[in-house]
């Protein structure tokens, strides 16, 4: 993500960089500007850990909360909009309830310091 071949300014915090789609020629750019962990010989890392630990966090949304969807409704709205990645026509907005925090904290023994 830092290559200045690729970005402008590439240690600079600019989160309107992603906005545009094309160069002032009219090329898309970025080319692999978007691949969040690289790849090849010089691949990130951490990207393994990365992967695993928001398993790890779905996981422990789920098991964690209760989720209700919002203004009481018992399902969610299926239909979609036309476009390439098929999104919902209308937003699905879950509000959690936290349900196991209690009994994790119960078992917790805490010493004063």
């Amino acid at each position: 993500m830092r290559d200045p071949a690729v970005w402008v300014n590439p240690d600079d915090y600019s989160p309107e960089r992603f906005l545009k789609s094309s160069d002032d020629s009219g090329r898309r750019s970025h080319h692999g500007g978007f691949i969040p962990f690289g790849g090849g010989r010089r691949m990130c890392v951490g990207s393994a850990m990365a992967l695993s630990v928001i398993h790890c966090a779905v996981a422990a949304m789920v098991h964690c909360y209760d989720w209700k969807l919002e203004n009481g409704e018992e399902s969610v709205n299926m239909e979609t909009t036309l476009g390439f990645n098929m999104a919902l026509a209308k937003p699905l907005v879950c509000l959690p309830k936290l349900v196991c925090a209690e009994s994790v904290f119960q078992s917790v023994e805490v010493s004063s310091l």
